[in-house]
């Protein structure tokens, strides 16, 4: 694929959307982990309050995982390789997939009524970015 096509073009947005939203993720998981665990498994509220537990990994371990891509889409940017950015937004596929996959198997298992639409969106999402994994 040559740099001034369109498809081009789409796998370099797709690249440049996954590290806005790893660091939005990112942004979102540390400062308000309540909320978003709310949102996402709501089995782990108890009065308004997460614990300890629940803090940790659904607040600061998932904001350093997704802290950990934003700056790894961040030096493939830098590097400017092909291959670095291709890499990057492999990767981002791959962990939207298994999300997929885990919400889809036992998202039952977080109180979230909507499970099964949260496993299709995350799927759609990582469909996305294996479609622009192969557009650069």
């Amino acid at each position: 694929v040559h740099g001034d096509s369109w498809l081009f073009m789409f796998g370099e947005l797709v690249f440049y959307f996954c590290i806005l939203g790893s660091g939005a993720a990112a942004a979102k998981h540390f400062w308000s982990p309540l909320r978003t665990i709310e949102e996402l498994t709501p089995i782990a509220v108890h009065g308004g309050a997460l614990s300890p537990e629940a803090l940790f990994w659904g607040g600061y371990a998932f904001a350093i995982m997704n802290m950990g891509i934003c700056v790894s889409g961040l030096w493939a940017a830098a590097v400017g390789s092909r291959d670095a950015k291709r890499g990057f937004v492999l990767n981002v596929a791959v962990v939207f997939a298994g999300f997929a996959l885990v919400w889809l198997a036992h998202g039952q298992n977080t109180g979230n009524p909507n499970h099964l639409r949260q496993a299709a969106k995350v799927g759609a999402f990582g469909a996305l970015f294996v479609g622009g994994f192969c557009a650069m």
